[in-house]
């Protein structure tokens, strides 16, 4: 993220990189507080597909370091976030299916990783996710919405990849190669497709829908087990 920001001025990524990270856990804490929930020490969280740690640095001020862990798909990331911030961390795969954690977390957050998924694995890290919540825990995700997705050109919407209703996957991404398009590209999904994997898997209670919540542009959901 915060190479996207550069764009040639240092200074300038510098002080988004950072202040984005602040708006980002203002605006969570901003829902947990409307749902009665409070990030606090009291709490262990996991900051899932976490980068090189735009949250992980504001989670940790909240909970204290032995309560936050990492994972991202991206070794270099997670070693850099554990020896930067002092957090415990464990890397990703590509399938949901392939990852092995026993870990259990109160709180499992998830920025802008639905906003990229192909489907099958939306629907699988979905789960995932949903199992590696304690009793009453809650999964907080973001993702692109309908009103995204009409900001859309008509030719990449025609391109758009869909075989259920509320669900479109765009094959392209940001990371100059550096991920497949057909692994990793631009998701949007509307609430009624949410709703319906979360029935249909039994992953819990849909405790808050938020849209453009975060960044004034993606939309958060918050799962309850």
């Amino acid at each position: 993220m915060y190479l996207w920001y550069l764009r040639g001025d240092e200074a300038r990524a510098r002080r988004t990189y950072l202040s984005s990270g602040d708006r980002n856990i203002r605006e969570l804490e901003q829902i947990l507080d409307g749902l009665g929930r409070t990030l606090g020490p009291h709490l262990s969280l996991l900051d899932f597909a976490c980068g090189h740690g735009r949250l992980t640095r504001f989670l940790v001020s909240r909970l204290g370091r032995d309560r936050v862990t990492v994972s991202d798909i991206d070794p270099v990331a997670v070693d850099f976030v554990t020896a930067a911030f002092g957090v415990s961390g464990f890397y990703s795969v590509g399938r949901a299916g392939d990852l092995d954690h026993e870990g259990s977390y109160d709180v499992i957050l998830v920025a802008s990783l639905f906003s990229h998924l192909p489907r099958g694995e939306w629907e699988a890290w979905l789960t995932k996710l949903h199992g590696l919540l304690a009793e009453r825990g809650v999964l907080i995700f973001s993702t692109q919405g309908p009103s995204l997705y009409e900001t859309l050109g008509a030719e990449a919407r025609a391109a758009a990849l869909t075989d259920t209703p509320g669900f479109y996957f765009v094959q392209s991404n940001e990371t100059l190669g550096r991920l497949d398009v057909a692994d990793y590209g631009q998701t949007y999904v509307e609430r009624e497709y949410v709703a319906g994997v979360l029935e249909s898997q039994s992953l819990g209670r849909l405790l808050g829908y938020y849209p453009r919540a975060l960044w004034g542009r993606q939309d958060v959901y918050v799962v309850e087990r």
